[in-house]
């Protein structure tokens, strides 16, 4: 389970994350990021401990197909949640480095605006990372 720490934007945005809950990693943006960047050894364990529950039409359920999207969104450095936890939810994360490259953390953008979130998605990404990349020298660099 993936839990989210901090929410910002309007309460009443029809957004389904909400401060300190929990939804599952695997059909979900932070979570496939998170997941992307454990160890093998770690992911291959999770991967094995299904099964995976299809919550809509576009939840990846098959354990080495996941295994190939984590695959994907380690190499291109996010991953989308394409309406894989509710109909009509999309998701951008981006994992927040640590110096060994390794992730523990990760941020978001979440709409339910499909048409939206396509258009904006190369903007979206370069502002996550942009961000992503603050925080971890906040975080890790200038804290060293």
């Amino acid at each position: 389970m993936t839990t989210y720490l901090v929410k910002e934007g309007r309460v009443d945005d029809g957004l389904l994350t909400r401060e300190d809950m929990q939804l599952e990693s695997y059909c979900s943006g932070i979570g496939k990021v998170l997941l992307a960047y454990l160890s093998e050894a770690d992911r291959q364990r999770y991967l094995s401990g299904g099964p995976f529950v299809r919550l809509t039409q576009n939840t990846i359920v098959d354990p080495d197909a996941l295994r190939e999207h984590l695959q994907t969104v380690r190499a291109s450095g996010y991953a989308i949640d394409d309406r894989e936890i509710a109909p009509d939810l999309c998701c951008l994360a981006v994992p927040i480095l640590q110096p060994d490259r390794s992730a523990t953390l990760a941020l978001s953008v979440s709409s339910i605006d499909q048409r939206k979130f396509e258009k904006s998605h190369d903007a979206l990404l370069r502002k996550l990372t942009q961000t992503s990349e603050q925080i971890a020298r906040r975080l890790w660099v200038e804290t060293v």
